[in-house]
């Protein structure tokens, strides 16, 4: 104020060679006298992005060694530092010895926070994301078996997570939770993918940055034999089959190695015994991927009994509980996944000695190393055979020990 009524006298060129004097003494100090007789002395630094920048000190030494410090600082910097407050400027240097102990810089937080959070301020919570992931999924025409297991996972993952953000799950939690000890590796698998499903789909819609899941250790699984029927034991299931009113899935399953979910999707109409060809639609497939599976005469002999011109293969309400019961009445105690479909995998190798036929048979996109590894196991050619040799006039008429 002091210095506006010493220059209300001069005139517009005065102020002006003023203003530059002043401006090649940056920063200008001045000092002010309160009403109380209290001096201080204020250092101004000018205008900085609109708005006028002073600090007031008590003495003028430590305004000294202000401008001085904030000259120096200009220079290397520009003036963008200089609109901090000293508060600012102590917790950035609090940050920085932190970080100093750490092996890490300002730079390095700075990257971290413009990189990892900040972007993802706004993202919605795990509910949100899992819940559209569904229904992204539902709409794209998934199976129900799929749609239904995700929807379990998630409805889990939810109850953990569902408030929190995504990008905010330490990697330890989702070993705890996906890799859970009390269930089998192949749970832990399955369980590790569909997480790492929910990451890539939050990742494609810009609500993280890393797939945490895709870092978790991959569970081993214990590589054993596939588990198949002897041949009495398919002889005992047929005969029960046929009672149960299920001897058409059963033969299909058994003699041309087609997935329990695909007979429960094909109808009769595809069944062409003329042609000697089962055609299963994309539609039906697992891998939607339409493949032709050859009807060999002994599943022909047994679709003479059975087949309709068309209509559902798995038909009736009750068809799993009919099934079930050709497995009781068969005595059959334990019924491995997949079993019917790894029994015709390992008798037709053994029988034909053309892995590369059987694996395209099944619909395989794996190779014949997954054929070796899951579905095909030992037995001697002999016994395939005999396996071959399971016509109904053989099951139906003869006893177990003349088929032996």
């Amino acid at each position: 104020m002091a210095v506006k009524k010493h220059l209300s006298r001069y005139t517009t060129v005065a102020w002006k060679d003023y203003a530059v004097r002043r401006q090649k003494r940056w920063p200008y100090i001045y000092e002010r006298q309160y009403k109380s007789g209290k001096v201080s002395h204020v250092v101004d630094l000018g205008v900085i992005h609109g708005k006028r920048v002073r600090r007031t000190f008590p003495t003028r030494s430590k305004a000294d060694k202000f401008a001085r410090r904030i000259g120096r600082l200009r220079e290397k910097h520009g003036v963008a530092p200089l609109t901090l407050t000293s508060d600012a400027w102590a917790a950035a240097k609090r940050l920085h010895d932190l970080l100093v102990t750490c092996g890490l810089s300002l730079h390095d937080a700075y990257r971290h926070y413009i990189e990892e959070i900040i972007p993802f301020l706004r993202t919605p919570p795990v509910a949100e994301i899992a819940d559209e992931l569904l229904a992204e999924v539902e709409a794209s025409g998934a199976r129900p078996d799929t749609v239904r297991t995700l929807r379990t996972f998630l409805g889990e993952f939810k109850r953990k997570f569902g408030q929190r953000k995504i990008t905010d799950i330490r990697k330890q939690e989702l070993v705890e939770f996906c890799l859970r000890l009390d269930t089998k590796p192949k749970t832990r698998r399955n369980r590790r993918a569909m997480a790492s499903q929910l990451y890539s789909f939050a990742i494609e819609n810009d609500w993280a940055l890393k797939n945490m899941a895709s870092r978790l250790p991959i569970p081993h699984l214990e590589d054993k034999e596939p588990e198949i029927l002897t041949v009495e034991q398919v002889r005992r299931l047929l005969i029960a089959a046929e009672k149960c009113g299920v001897l058409g899935y059963v033969v299909l399953a058994v003699f041309a190695g087609i997935r329990p979910q695909e007979l429960q999707r094909l109808d009769w109409s595809n069944v062409h015994v003329h042609d000697r060809v089962v055609v299963i639609q994309g539609s039906a497939s697992k891998i939607h991927r339409r493949r032709e599976v050859a009807i060999l005469d002994t599943l022909l002999a047994w679709l003479a009994r059975c087949r309709k011109e068309s209509g559902p293969i798995a038909e009736g309400a009750d068809f799993m509980d009919r099934l079930r019961q050709a497995r009781t009445a068969s005595g059959i105690h334990e019924w491995p996944n997949d079993v019917l479909r790894h029994t015709y995998a390992t008798n037709h190798a053994a029988a034909f000695k053309n892995p590369g036929e059987t694996a395209r048979q099944m619909g395989h996109i794996g190779g014949l190393g997954i054929l070796n590894k899951h579905y095909v196991a030992f037995v001697p050619e002999k016994e395939a055979m005999r396996f071959w040799a399971l016509l109904p006039d053989v099951v139906l008429g003869l006893n177990t020990r003349e088929i032996e």
